[in-house]
């Protein structure tokens, strides 16, 4: 079943994984505003698929942003588009800072404090929409006892959790990744097992539709 109603808004918030390349300062579904990621897929895959829903899709991403950064812009850039539904892909600069910066620790944002952000933005504006879909953040990595991916898994099971808690749903976009790697190497997703090419941001789109009830399989 179809979670999304027709004439809605989706708010679609995030990090460079969201962003990728989109117009300023608020982009939505007009030729190429909302760049080259998993959110124009998503909106061409709707328009094809579902054109009776007429969904409004705006992009929110910010390259570089961590959950402390997002969280302190969601009033202003989430919320206060008044969406019906909303969907989060945050986490992995959290995690990734903590590697390439390891001497800047006021960059850092670790577990419990990732958490903590993650669930106000959770708890605040699940009571406000109709439906709020977190969406996994992902290192395109096969081996979970690699370090970064150990700590992908680890904040990944958070927002699950969190998801639980609160009625969101959760989107597991690693997963999908894990099932493609049985067939390609990482490369084949990304340049450097954070940021996809298209056929990777497919991947995120179609683990985005297919929880909100829009198969794309065969």
């Amino acid at each position: 079943m179809c979670l999304f109603e027709s004439n809605s808004t989706l708010v679609m918030a995030g990090d460079s994984v969201t962003d990728v390349g989109r117009v300023r300062p608020v982009a939505e579904n007009r030729k190429e505003d909302l760049g080259r990621g998993y959110p124009a897929v998503v909106d061409a895959l709707l328009t094809a698929c579902r054109p009776d829903l007429q969904m409004r899709i705006i992009n929110t991403g910010v390259s570089g942003n961590t959950s402390r950064d997002l969280l302190e812009r969601w009033d202003e850039d989430v919320l206060a588009h008044h969406p019906d539904y909303v969907s989060c892909m945050i986490g992995v600069n959290d995690i990734w800072r903590q590697f390439d910066n390891p001497h800047l620790h006021h960059r850092h944002v670790d577990y419990e404090t990732f958490l903590k952000n993650y669930e106000q933005m959770i708890s605040r504006t699940v009571p406000q929409v109709k439906a709020m879909l977190v969406i996994s953040c992902c290192y395109i990595e096969p081996n979970h006892d690699e370090p970064f991916r150990a700590m992908v898994d680890q904040y990944n099971e958070g927002a699950r959790e969190l998801c639980d808690k609160y009625g969101a749903i959760y989107v597991d976009a690693m997963a999908e990744f894990d099932k493609g790697m049985e067939y390609y190497h990482p490369c084949f997703y990304t340049w450097d097992h954070v940021h996809p090419q298209l056929g990777g941001h497919m991947v995120i789109a179609k683990a985005f539709l297919k929880a909100a009830g829009i198969s794309l399989d065969d």
